[in-house]
């Protein structure tokens, strides 16, 4: 053997002695660990303490031999761990409670709107109003028009509109009085010779329209990736959209025909809407003919009423009305345009308030209060111009001119074309990638191709509930749209309720507001408003209670409307997955499906249909106006308003018009 070799085999024997010796070490520490440990003594006292404690607690928490049935009978909910910023979406779901039946399907399809909205009989626009007073500028004069400066006191517009007629003078009898789609035989010969199944109006469609806008989008005010703005009050999502739908014979020659009115059980006359068509009309006719006409004065001589004019267009299976306000040839289309006057604050915010003498001011162009941006905001946020948005498209008009005011006198004008409209419902985040070009006209695409996809499947609700209902039967339809628990993510769906009625019985819910005698003529107190339209609430609460009886709870019908999927040219996405064209051109495709919710016929069933009944048809049916901090601010602006008007005296008492120089 060589050195080297004796030298690597003595380096060996050396490494598996020290390994030997580390294994017998560790099995030493092991020995000593899994030995049997010695019995740790206690105290008897310790001990009988210990035994006293559980005693208690056994005690404390024994329950009966019934409660311990009761839990089987009914067991105890899960509860699942949310993180802390989604405490608001959880008790969102936690209202609506989800139904113990399975919902059934019963029509699924697609809808690709190709076809457009057509007129269904020639305008008469030597009928329609114009705009006097020179207020014609406002339509080609992008933002506020300021009626008088603020600063310089100088009138933009004729002296004449600063003193706004009082509504006491005004003659009513003068104007057509509002006709009710199942009351105008006129629309029912339109939709007969048009062969259209329905038939209504702008008012009577814009409260559903609007949930069909929430559940098209899957609009959630949480989230902002879909919608950056705009933010819409929690009253306008909750509320829900009733109709009467009522079978018309008269109409029903080839195929049945039926009639759409809004739901007229609680509504009330205000001093908002009279000073409506007041306004109106003092905007349209000269100052003289004005005095003439629209004016109550001691002769008797019977004057001739002004007629409403109307725009009749049709879509799908609807033959749709809508007043027109105004013409202008020089507007883009057929010129005409809505007409609507917005009141200020205070007035929208109490509804018991009954005079006009209002000093609150709107002179600034921005500011939380007395500014143009206030009252621009909040028509988005009250779903004031959601409203118009729908009013302008279903008369196929180009926009709507806005006047502002406080019941005494006008503060400006603005014209805002559909276009405006359409941007501030449908301005979304991938908008902003897109060129200048496609952007511009995107987002009317998408509010006319939503427009045409809600008649569409308003039509479908409408059709498998006739086919439900035993032939001819008329019925009351609640829609609203809701965010229902569904898994990690909220199902968006559209609920609807469908209730049969005899004619008499609707007859009986529009005139039920008559026997309170809540208008603002009546002059109340705010004491006695409240006490009025609260025994009126509980009144309509027992009546649609009773709506529902045991012979007829079978032919109540709830159903529940979902998307399936959107396809966007040749890619196809789920339904909640909000999506959004990228060209105004680009084919958009909707996959839905609707689905009955059917419902047991026992005693406890019957007690929860009439909750839903009151639930969706009566509560809460009006807001109870301003209470705390806005209300006192409110208040002290108006005083403000007062001590500005007594400092302006001065400079008002020479009216000086604005005159362009040459």
């Amino acid at each position: 053997m060589t050195v080297s070799q004796r030298v690597i085999s003595l380096r060996c024997y050396s490494l598996s002695s020290r390994i030997s010796e580390t294994f017998k070490k560790l099995e030493a520490n092991l020995s000593e660990e899994h030995a049997p440990q010695p019995p740790t003594k206690v105290n008897k006292g310790y001990r009988q303490e210990l035994r006293n404690q559980v005693m208690s607690k056994k005690e404390k928490w024994a329950v009966s031999k019934d409660e311990v049935n009761a839990k089987k009978t009914k067991p105890a909910p899960k509860f699942k761990r949310i993180s802390s910023n989604s405490t608001k979406r959880s008790a969102r779901r936690a209202k609506a409670a989800p139904s113990p039946w399975k919902a059934l399907e019963v029509c699924r399809g697609s809808i690709l709107v190709n076809d457009e909205q057509e007129s269904a009989q020639k305008l008469e626009k030597q009928n329609i109003p114009e705009l006097h007073h020179r207020l014609d500028r406002a339509l080609f004069s992008p933002g506020v028009q300021w009626y008088q400066d603020p600063r310089t006191r100088i009138y933009n517009f004729p002296p004449y509109l600063k003193t706004i007629p009082k509504v006491e003078t005004f003659n009513f009898n003068a104007i057509d009085s509002f006709q009710a789609p199942g009351k105008d035989p006129s629309l029912g010969e339109a939709a007969v010779r048009a062969k259209k199944q329905f038939y209504s109006s702008t008012s009577s469609m814009t409260q559903t329209l609007t949930h069909f806008y929430l559940f098209l989008n899957n609009y959630d005010p949480e989230l902002e990736q879909r919608f950056e703005f705009p933010r819409l009050s929690k009253s306008l999502q909750k509320r829900p959209a009733t109709v009467t739908v009522q079978y018309r014979p008269e109409f029903s020659k080839e195929k049945p025909v039926y009639s759409i009115d809004s739901d007229k059980s609680t509504s009330m006359t205000s001093l908002l809407s009279a000073m409506g068509h007041c306004l109106e009309a003092f905007l349209t006719t000269p100052p003289q003919e004005f005095a003439d006409k629209f004016i109550v004065n001691d002769t008797e001589m019977p004057m001739e009423k002004e007629h409403s004019v109307y725009n009749y267009s049709t879509y799908s299976e609807f033959m749709m009305r809508s007043q027109l306000d105004c013409y202008d040839d020089r507007l883009p289309g057929n010129g005409t345009f809505d007409l609507k006057t917005r009141v200020a604050v205070p007035y929208r915010y109490n509804p018991t308030r009954h005079d006009q003498d209002s000093a609150y001011q709107v002179f600034k162009t921005e500011g939380d209060f007395e500014s143009f941006q206030r009252e621009y905001t909040d028509l988005i946020r009250t779903g004031g111009f959601l409203k118009y948005m729908f009013q302008a498209r279903i008369g196929q008009m180009d926009g709507i001119f806005l006047a502002y005011h406080n019941l005494s006198q006008f503060f400006g004008f603005q014209y805002l074309p559909l276009e405006v409209l359409d941007e501030i419902f449908y301005n979304g985040s991938a908008q902003k990638r897109l060129p200048a070009n496609e952007s511009e006209s995107l987002p009317s695409y998408m509010a006319q191709t939503q427009f045409k996809q809600s008649i569409k499947l308003w039509e479908t609700i409408l059709k498998q509930v006739i086919e439900d209902l035993p032939p001819k039967q008329s019925f009351r339809l609640s829609i609203r749209r809701q965010r229902v628990p569904h898994g990690k993510k909220p199902k968006n769906v559209l609920k609807i309720m469908a209730v049969p009625v005899t004619p008499e019985q609707i007859t009986e819910l529009n005139h039920f507001p008559r026997a309170y005698k809540t208008s603002y003529r009546e002059k109340l107190s705010k004491e006695e408003f409240y006490l009025r339209r609260g025994q009126h609430e509980r009144d309509l609460a027992e009546y649609n209670r009773n709506l529902v009886t045991p012979a007829t709870m079978s032919q109540v019908h709830n159903y529940e409307l979902e998307i399936l999927a959107s396809t966007l040219g040749e890619r196809k996405y789920p339904g909640w997955f909000s999506v959004m064209p990228q060209s105004g051109d680009q084919p958009w495709t909707i996959d839905y499906k609707l689905s009955r919710v059917p419902h047991a016929t026992t005693a406890d069933d019957l007690e929860s249909l009439k909750s839903q009944m009151v639930a969706e048809f009566t509560t809460p049916f009006f807001w109870r106006g301003l209470v705390g901090k806005m209300d006192a601010e409110l208040k002290a602006f108006e005083l403000i308003g007062k001590q500005r008007e007594a400092a302006w005296r001065d400079k008002d008492r020479e009216e000086i018009e604005y005159v362009p120089r040459e």
